[in-house]
């Protein structure tokens, strides 16, 4: 079982990726013919992304994930994914081999 602490990361993570869906999907359009407006929204984005950052590699750490997904936007704000190996699970390349077989 993990810590309170840990689900209230994952909670305020969900959190954020909702507000940026919002923010995205929704806020900017809605202000696109105001510059302020649309500004705001862009940093409030870029913010987000942030701190989603953020409460993913403290995640990481607590939880001891073998593969780190990290999620971001392009220039064109589409969503990429990029599976990352971390080096304290597989420790070697004759591991990374290894596993690679499997």
């Amino acid at each position: 079982m993990l810590d309170n602490h840990i689900y209230n990361l994952m909670m305020q993570a969900v959190d954020e990726h909702k507000s940026i869906y919002r923010i995205k999907n929704m806020y900017k359009q809605d202000a696109k013919n105001c510059k302020q407006c649309l500004a705001l929204w862009e940093q409030l984005e870029k913010d987000k992304e942030a701190h989603i950052r953020q409460i993913q590699d403290i995640l990481m750490d607590h939880m001891g994930s073998s593969t780190k997904k990290q999620m971001y936007y392009g220039e064109k704000g589409e969503k990429k994914a990029e599976q990352t190996k971390m080096k304290r699970y597989y420790g070697t390349e004759e591991k990374k081999a290894e596993t690679a077989k499997r």
